[in-house]
C-alpha cells in the first residue's frame, strides 16, 4: 500500500492525518464554565475504589462523585487545574475499573504540563484567563463518530474522546488547542484550514506533547525493539531521551505525502472528509485538501518565513484575505513550503527516499 514497511511508517502512516478531528463549529458567545455544569435530578452512585499503585496524579486529582451535569452518563469526575474530566459509566464497565483508571491516570501524569505548554505557545493570541475545559470519555455507543477516522472531537466547548485511552493520548493536546483557539480567543480560528493547521502545528511541532508519545508504545510492549530499530533507521530516534521523536516523525510523514507516497489512496483531510489523493491534488492542493501532518509542517514554514504574528493574526482569513496578508497565492506558499520541508528533513537526517 505505502512504499515503506514498519510499525511507524506503514501501520501508523495515517495517524497524523486521521486521528485528530474537531473544531466543527463557531464558538458560543456565552457558555457554562467547565466547573459549573448544569445540574440534573439523577443521583450519582458511589465512587469506585481502585487498587492501582499510587502516583502523583492519583494523589493530586482524586475521583469525585458527579452530582450534577449528566451524572447518569458520567457518574464520576476528576478536576485538574486545566480540565474537568467526566468519566462515563459505560466506559468503566467496558474496560474494567482497573484498566480504565490506570489509563486515565497515565494520561493525567502528563496532560497538565502539555496544556500549560499550549497556553504558553498561544500567549498573546488567547485570553489571559483560561477556564477549565470539559473532557468526556465516550468510548462506547457513538456509532456516528465511529464512521469518522477520528479519536477525538471538540464541539460545544467540550472535548470528547473516542475509541480508548491510547487513542485519546494521541489527540488530546490537538483538541485542547481547538478549545483555546475557538473558545478562548478573539478572533477565533475560522475554517478548517486554520483550525486544523494551527491545532496540529501547536500540538505536534511547538509543544513537547508528552501524552502523544504514549500512543506509539501503548499496548505495543512486544514491538518496542522494532519501533526503536525503525526510528533509528529513518532518523527520528532521540538518543538522549531514548524515544521516537514524534516532532521529526511529523516532518517525515509530511515529506512522504509531498513525495507522492499516498497518491491514489484515501485519506482524511483537514477539510474533515475522506478523499482520494489524486495527482491533481498532489500537484496543486487546495487548502482543505491537506493531510494533517502536511498542514502542521506548512504552518511551521509560514511561521518561520513570515513571522508568528502575521500568521496568528490572520488565522481567521479566507483564501483571498490570506493572499492579501502574505502577498502570495496559497499555491505559491504551498510550493515554497514543499521545498522548505525537504530541506528540514535533510537537516534533521531523516530518510525520506
Amino acid at each position: 500500500m505505502i512504499k515503506r514497511a514498519g510499525v511507524f511508517l506503514l501501520t501508523l502512516i495515517f495517524v497524523l492525518c486521521a486521528a485528530a478531528c474537531g473544531g466543527g463549529e463557531e464558538p458560543k458567545t456565552t457558555e457554562t464554565p467547565a466547573t459549573e455544569a448544569p445540574a440534573t435530578d439523577v443521583p450519582a452512585t458511589e465512587a469506585p475504589a481502585t487498587e492501582a499503585p499510587a502516583t502523583e496524579a492519583r494523589e493530586a486529582y482524586p475521583i469525585e462523585e458527579n452530582t450534577g451535569y449528566k451524572s447518569e452518563t458520567y457518574p464520576y469526575l476528576v478536576r485538574t487545574p486545566s480540565a474537568v474530566w467526566y468519566l462515563a459509566a459505560d466506559d468503566i464497565a467496558l474496560l474494567g475499573e482497573e484498566a480504565y483508571y490506570d489509563g486515565l491516570y497515565a494520561i493525567l501524569e502528563y496532560a497538565e504540563a502539555d496544556f500549560a505548554d499550549a497556553r504558553e505557545a498561544l500567549k498573546g493570541y488567547i485570553f489571559e484567563e483560561v477556564q477549565p475545559v470539559n473532557i468526556h470519555t465516550d468510548f462506547c455507543g457513538h456509532e456516528d463518530m465511529a464512521k469518522l477516522p477520528t479519536n477525538g472531537y471538540f464541539t460545544n466547548g467540550t472535548i470528547s474522546l473516542y475509541r480508548g485511552w491510547a487513542e485519546a493520548a494521541d489527540v488530546l493536546l490537538h483538541e485542547y488547542v481547538h478549545y483555546l483557539t475557538l473558545n478562548r480567543a478573539a478572533p477565533s480560528t475560522a475554517g478548517n484550514y486554520w483550525r486544523e493547521s494551527v491545532g496540529e502545528y501547536v500540538s505536534r511541532l511547538v509543544c513537547r506533547n508528552r501524552t502523544a508519545d504514549m500512543y506509539y508504545t501503548w499496548g505495543r510492549e512486544d514491538q518496542l525493539s522494532e519501533i526503536e530499530a525503525e526510528a533509528k533507521q529513518y532518523g527520528f530516534w532521540d538518543y538522549e531521551e531514548e524515544r521516537a521523536d514524534t516532532r521529526k516523525l511529523t516532518f517525515l510523514y509530511a515529506q512522504m505525502v509531498l513525495n507522492g507516497d499516498i497518491v491514489g489512496h484515501e485519506y482524511f483531510c483537514i477539510g474533515q472528509k475522506t478523499i482520494v489523493r489524486t495527482q491533481e491534488i498532489q500537484d496543486d492542493p487546495a487548502r482543505q485538501d491537506l493531510m494533517y501532518s502536511e498542514a502542521a509542517c506548512m504552518m511551521a514554514y509560514l511561521v518561520e518565513a513570515y513571522g508568528r504574528d502575521l500568521v496568528f493574526s490572520n488565522w481567521n482569513s479566507s483564501v483571498m484575505q490570506m493572499e492579501d496578508a502574505f502577498g502570495k497565492t496559497f499555491s505559491e506558499l504551498y510550493h515554497e513550503f514543499a521545498e522548505w520541508n525537504a530541506e528540514q528533513c535533510a537537516q534533521m537526517g531523516l530518510i525520506t527516499g
